[in-house]
């Protein structure tokens, strides 16, 4: 069973902060296709152990990082429920930079596929442990 394991979002001063609960809006931006940031776990360990760190090991952060969450049943514009919001996956994996030394003759470092994307759909609370369904 698919959990939230963490909540991060951006403060005031934009510094990246993890939080117990969060409220997710919708946003009134033209451009609904990178609201939400969504790691897998795996992926977020991926961030935090692999031996080779890439750019993205740097600098990519996500809003979500969704324990138990098989990749492979993710589906661009496939909804995911959490708590008592829902989020439409809109992008699926992000791209490679072309000289992150990650890659190593590689065309993906396998970080990508743990990545995605969503907007919120229906507005709502979550709080860590809360379930989450596709």
């Amino acid at each position: 069973m698919a959990k939230i394991k963490s909540i991060y979002k951006k403060d005031e001063e934009g510094i990246w902060r993890e939080y117990k609960k969060s409220f997710l809006e919708i946003s009134n931006s033209l451009s609904h296709q990178r609201d939400i940031s969504i790691i897998t776990s795996i992926g977020y360990d991926k961030l935090q152990y692999d031996e080779v760190q890439g750019f993205c090991h740097l600098k990519f952060k996500a809003n979500l990082i969704i324990e138990g969450l098989d990749y492979k049943a993710i589906e661009p514009f496939s909804m995911m429920y959490l708590g008592d919001s829902s989020i439409e996956i809109t992008m699926l994996g992000k791209e490679c930079h072309h000289d992150c030394p990650a890659l190593a003759n590689e065309k993906s470092c396998g970080l990508s596929k743990h990545i995605f994307w969503g907007r919120v759909r229906r507005a709502g609370g979550i709080t860590i442990g809360d379930v989450v369904t596709l």
